[in-house]
């Protein structure tokens, strides 16, 4: 007979961690979902940077702190948390509620929220808005992004039959029931649509961007990435003009986008970038920026660690990567709604089929964003997986 492992016998022990917790923080969801072969780590490498601030947009605009619960030696939970000065509640919010004064507010987030239970998951949750409502923090909503970017936004609510695309959130179905148990409540659902090659109809696609490049004036090009600077430039020209001031999250950093570039230099495809430019004088007015679904590779490093052995893996599965995922899309605001997004989408979806993808997810999508979501839905994508953010009002500020 086996000895019998004492740690849940343990007391529940809730802590501050430094980097000397790091590793245990990061070890868990490989422990939590090592049989579950829909789940696809992130680099530990990697992580381990962005905790510890490296390129990380979110670590500028407040303090933060990591949270660990043990059980004797055994980590249940983490949770990440921070106050974000930059972060306000959505502008209708405030015209909805008079007596609210977005500047007397504080918001705060957690982020890369996991648990063995509920009971674990409760007692972290607590310690991050302890912490944060000690720092002044009139409100906490997630979970957020870590770095203030695309990954791991929202717990993943409705579509558990397969692997998440890249940087997507992944987690299981009881975690909704945990977060609403503390007080959380809705604050949005982020969706995740889904098209393939039998679902887009490409000759219509064609006639359609054709048909609003003329009326309208513009042409749709194909991302230059030996061109960089350039590129980056456009892009961060059309999300200054076009990223809306009602939004939580603050406008990122011209090098922010340019950080976000040169790390994934190795991996971003030309034919999932599009960039819309004025005819005449070529003047930038929208894009839609898309990646290889690098999780089609990373389920296979179960490890998170690029050994030796998981280096010819990596090398072995990126030439079968099947999936791509749209991750971001913005145009400015006087060619919205003439058709100059859905020929962004036409053209980077007729291009992500040509080059051999099988999936193209475009996530996360704010249901609020009918523009975006509706546009590609009429390119023959649909939903097939939520996400869920949460907020919770803290204290009134004084």
């Amino acid at each position: 007979m086996g000895k019998r492992n004492t740690d849940n016998d343990q007391p529940l022990v809730v802590r501050e961690i430094g980097d000397d917790g790091l590793d245990a923080f990061i070890d868990l969801p490989f422990r939590l979902y090592r049989n579950d072969r829909n789940w696809a780590p992130d680099l530990r490498g990697d992580t381990k940077k962005m905790l510890r601030g490296v390129d990380n947009e979110l670590y500028r605009n407040g303090p933060h702190a990591l949270f660990l619960a043990t059980r004797g030696r055994r980590t249940v939970a983490r949770v990440q948390c921070g106050v974000d000065r930059k972060m306000k509640d959505a502008k209708e919010a405030y015209e909805e509620d008079p007596s609210r004064d977005p500047e007397k507010e504080l918001w705060s987030y957690f982020s890369l929220f996991e648990c063995e239970t509920p009971e674990d998951g409760v007692s972290v949750l607590a310690a991050a808005e302890a912490w944060c409502r000690a720092r002044g923090a009139t409100h906490m909503i997630g979970p957020w992004s870590p770095d203030d970017g695309e990954s791991h936004r929202g717990v993943l609510v409705e579509g558990f039959d397969g692997p998440p695309a890249v940087l997507n959130s992944y987690n299981p179905p009881w975690y909704d029931a945990v977060v609403a148990s503390c007080g959380f409540r809705k604050w949005e659902d982020l969706f995740a649509l889904l098209a393939t090659p039998e679902s887009v109809p490409v000759e219509r696609l064609e006639k359609v961007a054709s048909y609003s490049e003329k009326r309208i004036g513009f042409h749709v090009d194909q991302a230059d990435l030996k061109n960089r600077e350039r590129e980056v430039d456009d892009v961060y020209r059309i999300l200054v003009g076009s990223y809306p001031k009602d939004w939580a999250s603050a406008l990122p950093s011209r090098q922010h986008v340019d950080d976000f570039v040169k790390q994934n230099m190795a991996i971003l495809d030309p034919a999932l970038i599009h960039i819309a430019r004025r005819d005449g004088d070529g003047e930038p007015i929208a894009f839609v920026l898309g990646v290889p679904d690098m999780n089609d590779v990373l389920v296979h490093l179960r490890s998170g660690r690029l050994t030796p052995l998981n280096i010819l893996r990596f090398l072995y599965y990126r030439k079968r990567v099947k999936g791509a995922r749209g991750m971001m899309q913005f145009a400015l605001p006087e060619y919205r709604q003439k058709g100059v997004m859905a020929a962004c989408y036409a053209r980077s979806l007729i291009a992500a089929i040509r080059a051999g993808y099988q999936r193209f997810d475009a996530s996360t999508i704010g249901e609020k964003n009918t523009i975006s979501w509706k546009s590609m839905e009429s390119a023959g994508a649909h939903i097939y997986r939520r996400y869920r953010y949460y907020w919770k009002e803290l204290a009134p500020h004084a």
